[in-house]
C-alpha cells in the first residue's frame, strides 16, 4: 500500500515537473527566461486579485514580447485587456495570458533572437578603460559626421529630383560623391559597432519595442500622458546610462518628449530609438543615375 502511494506521489511529481516549464542552462537564455517567468508572476498576482490598474496593463503591454503565441499587444487579448472592466472577465483574460506565457517559456523562441543579436545581454557592461573611452568618442565623432553627410546628400537628392531631368545630368559628380563617401562610412560604421551592438544596443532595442507595443494599441486604447509618463521612466534612466558613441545619438530620444500630442510623442521617440540600437542603417545612398532617370532602374514587365 506504501509502496502504490509513493508510486502515486512520482507520478504526481512527474506530471507537475513535465507542466512547468524547463528553465534554460546557457546565462543569456536563463536571463531572459528569469525575466519572462516575472511578468507571468505578476499576471498570477493579477488574476488572482481580479484587478489591474491602467498602470499595471501599461507595464504589461510593455514587457510581454512582441510576437510568438501572444503577438503582443496587437492581439485580441491585449485589446480585451484594456477593455475589460468587470472583475471576473479581467481575471479570465489575465489566466489566459498566464497559459500563453506557458507557451512562450516553452518555445523559447522569445529570447532566441535576443541571444544571437545580443549575446552579452545578461550582463551589466564594464566602463571602459581610458583607451576604450578615447576609442568610443571617436567612433562617435565619427558616426555623427557620416550622419551629418548623409543629411546633407539627402538634401541634394531632393533638389535633383525636383529638378527638370534635362537639368540633373549636371549633379552627376556630386551625386557619385555622396555615393562613395556613404559606402565607406557605412562600412567603416559596421566595423565600428560590430561589437559595441552586441554590448550597448539591447536596452535601446528593448525600449524601442515597448514604445511600439504601445503604438499598436492606439486603436483600442488611447494613448494619453499616463502612457508617456509610463515610457519616460522607463527611457530616460536607459538615456542616461547610455556610453559613448551612443550617448552621442540620445538628444533626440530625449526630446520627443517635448511633443504636446501623446502619440506624436511615441512616433518621434520610436524613430530616435532606432539611431541608438541600428546606428548604422541610415548611411544608405543610391546610385546617381537611378536618382538622375529612375525609371532606368525600374524593373520592366516581362
Amino acid at each position: 500500500m506504501a509502496s502504490r502511494r509513493i508510486a502515486v506521489l512520482g507520478c504526481l511529481v512527474s506530471a507537475l515537473a513535465a507542466a512547468a516549464p524547463a528553465a534554460p542552462t546557457e546565462p543569456c537564455a536563463l536571463a531572459a527566461f528569469n525575466e519572462l517567468a516575472r511578468v507571468q508572476t505578476r499576471i498570477k498576482a493579477m488574476a488572482t486579485a481580479h484587478a489591474a490598474t491602467l498602470a499595471e496593463k501599461l507595464e504589461l503591454a510593455m514587457d510581454v514580447p512582441t510576437g510568438y503565441v501572444m503577438q503582443a499587444p496587437g492581439n485580441e487579448r491585449f485589446r480585451d485587456l484594456f477593455a475589460a472592466t468587470d472583475a471576473n472577465v479581467l481575471a479570465a483574460i489575465l489566466t489566459d495570458m498566464d497559459h500563453d506565457l506557458d507557451t512562450i517559456l516553452r518555445d523559447g523562441g522569445a529570447w532566441r533572437y535576443r541571444c544571437e543579436a545580443y549575446p552579452t545581454s545578461n550582463v551589466s557592461p564594464r566602463p571602459p578603460d581610458a583607451k576604450a573611452l578615447a576609442a568610443r568618442r571617436a567612433i562617435a565623432t565619427r558616426t555623427v559626421a557620416a550622419h551629418a553627410r548623409a543629411d546633407e546628400c539627402a538634401r541634394l537628392q531632393n533638389q535633383v529630383l525636383g529638378a527638370p531631368e534635362a537639368k540633373r545630368f549636371a549633379f552627376i559628380g556630386a551625386l557619385n560623391g555622396c555615393y562613395a563617401d556613404l559606402e565607406a562610412a557605412r562600412t567603416r560604421c559596421e566595423g565600428d559597432f560590430a561589437e559595441i551592438e552586441h554590448v550597448d544596443s539591447f536596452a535601446p532595442y528593448r525600449a524601442s519595442l515597448a514604445v511600439s507595443n504601445l503604438i499598436e494599441l492606439r486603436h483600442d486604447h488611447t494613448i494619453s500622458s499616463a502612457d508617456v509618463d509610463a515610457v519616460r521612466a522607463r527611457v530616460l534612466p536607459m538615456l542616461d546610462a547610455m556610453r559613448p558613441p551612443l550617448a552621442s545619438f540620445a538628444a533626440p530620444s530625449r526630446d520627443a518628449f517635448a511633443q504636446k500630442d501623446p502619440v506624436a510623442v511615441l512616433y518621434e521617440l520610436s524613430g530616435a530609438l532606432k539611431r541608438l540600437y541600428s546606428p548604422c542603417e541610415g548611411l544608405w545612398f543610391g546610385e546617381s543615375r537611378c536618382i538622375v532617370q529612375p525609371e532606368s532602374c525600374r524593373k520592366k514587365p516581362n
